[in-house]
């Protein structure tokens, strides 16, 4: 299992916005202090799991208190080294997914995403950037899930053609789609080959 740091330097990017958001990343990891704790006033290292059903044509989503939106499943790295771990354990813990079909071990997409000052458990949270890696997971759409309540008020399989409905938050509307690129689907969902 690859550590945060070696992660983020064999990131292969697919485009512009990756290349910049990668060579941030790496900057910050060579320049600053506590990157993987919330102790660093100015960027956090997360991991996310963006998770599809066996057929790839949901997506796993909850709706996030915080944030006031539907989004994919992810947390904090919180000192840990390995985000793959983070993100399996943030999956688990926020939608009660246990059952995977498939886990793939390498990110499929590496973003700096700007975090809006906001309150969180009665606690003021400055405006900051979450360094993040996401990693795909095929989960069983069958299985049980439900929301984590002090996290989010719900949890749902979004069809894919339904995200740009779902999704009230144009800059991961971006992330969510150059994920879905990577993957091969929205090409087959837009008819392209």
């Amino acid at each position: 299992m690859k550590s945060f740091d070696r992660e983020i330097r064999e990131y292969e990017s697919i485009n512009d916005k990756q290349v910049r958001d990668k060579e941030v990343a790496v900057r910050s990891l060579d320049e600053m202090e506590d990157v993987l704790s919330r102790e660093n006033p100015w960027i956090h290292g997360t991991s996310c799991a963006f998770v599809l059903n066996e057929d790839r044509t949901k997506i796993l989503m909850l709706y996030h208190n915080v944030y006031d939106a539907w989004s994919m499943s992810g947390g904090h790295m919180d000192g840990d080294i390995f985000p793959l771990e983070v993100a399996l354990k943030e999956l688990e813990e926020e939608t009660g997914l246990v059952e995977l079909v498939e886990v793939y071990d390498q990110p499929v997409s590496l973003d700096l995403i700007a975090v809006q000052g906001h309150w969180k458990k009665g606690d003021y949270v400055n405006a900051h950037i979450h360094l993040n890696l996401t990693y795909l997971v095929i989960g069983k759409e069958s299985a049980s899930i439900r929301p984590k309540l002090d996290e989010n008020s719900g949890v749902d399989w979004v069809p894919v053609e339904a995200l740009e409905i779902k999704c009230t938050e144009p800059h991961m509307l971006v992330i969510y789609r150059s994920i879905l690129e990577r993957v091969g689907i929205m090409r087959n969902i837009e008819g392209g080959n």
